[in-house]
Protein backbone atom coordinates (compact mmCIF):
# COMPACT_ATOMS: atom_id res chain seq x y z
CA UNK A 1 0.00 0.00 0.00
CA UNK A 2 2.93 2.33 -0.57
CA UNK A 3 1.09 3.87 -3.54
CA UNK A 4 -1.30 5.84 -1.30
CA UNK A 5 -0.92 9.52 -2.28
CA UNK A 6 -1.03 10.84 1.32
CA UNK A 7 0.19 10.03 4.83
CA UNK A 8 -2.58 7.80 6.13
CA UNK A 9 -3.25 7.71 9.87
CA UNK A 10 -5.85 4.96 9.62
CA UNK A 11 -7.60 3.00 6.91
CA UNK A 12 -10.78 0.96 7.01
CA UNK A 13 -12.12 -1.32 4.28
CA UNK A 14 -15.69 -0.23 3.60
CA UNK A 15 -16.35 -2.98 1.12
CA UNK A 16 -13.56 -5.59 1.14
CA UNK A 17 -15.10 -7.57 -1.74
CA UNK A 18 -14.73 -4.61 -4.09
CA UNK A 19 -11.72 -2.88 -2.51
CA UNK A 20 -13.33 0.36 -1.27
CA UNK A 21 -11.16 1.93 1.43
CA UNK A 22 -11.83 4.85 3.76
CA UNK A 23 -8.69 6.62 4.98
CA UNK A 24 -8.09 9.35 7.53
CA UNK A 25 -4.93 11.41 7.13
CA UNK A 26 -2.51 12.21 9.93
CA UNK A 27 -3.93 15.72 10.29
CA UNK A 28 -7.25 14.05 11.33
CA UNK A 29 -9.24 16.46 9.17
CA UNK A 30 -8.88 15.08 5.66
CA UNK A 31 -10.76 11.96 4.62
CA UNK A 32 -10.64 10.03 1.39
CA UNK A 33 -12.50 7.16 -0.17
CA UNK A 34 -10.69 5.26 -2.86
CA UNK A 35 -10.69 1.90 -4.53
CA UNK A 36 -7.69 -0.37 -4.12
CA UNK A 37 -6.92 -2.44 -7.21
CA UNK A 38 -3.90 -4.75 -6.86
CA UNK A 39 -1.11 -4.19 -9.39
CA UNK A 40 -1.38 -6.37 -12.46
CA UNK A 41 -5.15 -6.68 -12.37
CA UNK A 42 -7.64 -5.11 -14.72
CA UNK A 43 -10.50 -4.99 -12.23
CA UNK A 44 -11.31 -1.33 -12.82
CA UNK A 45 -14.94 -0.38 -13.40
CA UNK A 46 -16.04 2.81 -15.09
CA UNK A 47 -18.79 3.24 -12.48
CA UNK A 48 -16.21 3.61 -9.69
CA UNK A 49 -16.46 7.40 -9.72
CA UNK A 50 -16.53 8.75 -6.18
CA UNK A 51 -18.27 12.03 -5.46
CA UNK A 52 -19.17 13.44 -2.08
CA UNK A 53 -22.75 14.51 -1.40
CA UNK A 54 -23.24 17.25 1.18
CA UNK A 55 -23.54 14.94 4.23
CA UNK A 56 -23.86 16.74 7.57
CA UNK A 57 -24.59 15.68 11.14
CA UNK A 58 -25.94 17.71 14.03
CA UNK A 59 -25.35 17.98 16.81
CA UNK A 60 -21.79 16.78 16.46
CA UNK A 61 -20.47 15.89 18.97
CA UNK A 62 -23.68 14.46 20.36
CA UNK A 63 -24.87 12.88 23.58
CA UNK A 64 -28.18 11.82 22.06
CA UNK A 65 -29.82 11.28 18.67
CA UNK A 66 -27.89 12.46 15.63
CA UNK A 67 -29.70 14.04 12.68
CA UNK A 68 -28.07 13.49 9.29
CA UNK A 69 -28.86 15.56 6.23
CA UNK A 70 -27.70 15.06 2.65
CA UNK A 71 -28.59 16.14 -0.87
CA UNK A 72 -28.91 13.87 -3.90
CA UNK A 73 -28.45 15.31 -7.40
CA UNK A 74 -30.77 12.61 -8.80
CA UNK A 75 -32.90 9.72 -7.57
CA UNK A 76 -30.79 6.80 -6.33
CA UNK A 77 -30.90 3.79 -4.02
CA UNK A 78 -29.46 4.89 -0.67
CA UNK A 79 -27.55 2.80 1.85
CA UNK A 80 -26.38 4.45 5.08
CA UNK A 81 -24.51 2.63 7.82
CA UNK A 82 -22.71 3.59 11.01
CA UNK A 83 -19.33 2.00 11.83
CA UNK A 84 -17.18 2.15 14.94
CA UNK A 85 -13.44 2.84 14.78
CA UNK A 86 -12.72 -0.88 14.40
CA UNK A 87 -14.78 -1.00 11.22
CA UNK A 88 -17.64 -2.93 12.83
CA UNK A 89 -21.10 -1.98 11.60
CA UNK A 90 -23.21 -0.78 14.54
CA UNK A 91 -26.32 0.44 12.73
CA UNK A 92 -28.05 0.50 9.35
CA UNK A 93 -29.96 3.75 8.73
CA UNK A 94 -31.06 3.14 5.13
CA UNK A 95 -30.99 -0.17 3.30
CA UNK A 96 -31.30 0.50 -0.42
CA UNK A 97 -34.49 2.55 -0.52
CA UNK A 98 -34.71 4.70 -3.65
CA UNK A 99 -34.85 8.38 -2.70
CA UNK A 100 -35.59 11.23 -5.10
CA UNK A 101 -33.34 14.15 -5.92
CA UNK A 102 -33.06 16.91 -3.35
CA UNK A 103 -32.59 17.13 0.40
CA UNK A 104 -33.12 14.20 2.76
CA UNK A 105 -32.60 13.38 6.40
CA UNK A 106 -31.94 10.32 8.53
CA UNK A 107 -31.52 9.83 12.27
CA UNK A 108 -29.11 7.70 14.23
CA UNK A 109 -30.24 6.68 17.72
CA UNK A 110 -27.01 5.62 19.47
CA UNK A 111 -28.53 4.96 22.91
CA UNK A 112 -26.82 1.53 23.26
CA UNK A 113 -23.53 2.65 21.72
CA UNK A 114 -20.37 3.26 23.70
CA UNK A 115 -18.97 6.78 23.78
CA UNK A 116 -16.43 7.27 20.99
CA UNK A 117 -15.81 8.03 17.34
CA UNK A 118 -18.14 6.64 14.68
CA UNK A 119 -18.28 7.00 10.89
CA UNK A 120 -21.46 7.32 8.90
CA UNK A 121 -21.01 5.83 5.42
CA UNK A 122 -23.57 6.96 2.85
CA UNK A 123 -23.76 5.27 -0.55
CA UNK A 124 -26.21 6.67 -3.08
CA UNK A 125 -25.95 5.33 -6.61
CA UNK A 126 -22.31 5.86 -7.53
CA UNK A 127 -21.73 8.59 -4.93
CA UNK A 128 -20.23 7.98 -1.52
CA UNK A 129 -19.66 10.06 1.59
CA UNK A 130 -18.13 9.36 4.98
CA UNK A 131 -18.70 11.58 7.99
CA UNK A 132 -17.09 11.37 11.42
CA UNK A 133 -19.52 11.60 14.34
CA UNK A 134 -18.36 11.92 17.96
CA UNK A 135 -20.72 10.33 20.48
CA UNK A 136 -20.35 11.36 24.09
CA UNK A 137 -22.37 10.14 27.06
Amino acid sequence: MNDIPFDARSMTFLDPRHGWIYAQTTDRHTFSIFRYVPAGTSDVHTDATVATPDLRAYPNPSSGDVKLTFTLPQAAPVRAEVYDVLGEKVSTLADGEVLGSGGHHLEWHPKNAAAGVYHVVLRAGNTNAVLRVDYIK
